[in-house]
């Protein structure tokens, strides 16, 4: 079960950086 977690977590951590790197490719795309 703590693997579980331990991978779900990575996952969300994973999401979450890729999501702020599409950010700031849009925001220089922008500028």
């Amino acid at each position: 079960m703590a693997c579980l977690e331990l991978k779900n977590f990575y996952s969300m951590r994973q999401g979450r950086v890729l999501a702020v790197w599409f950010e700031t490719f849009l925001y220089f795309g922008l500028k």
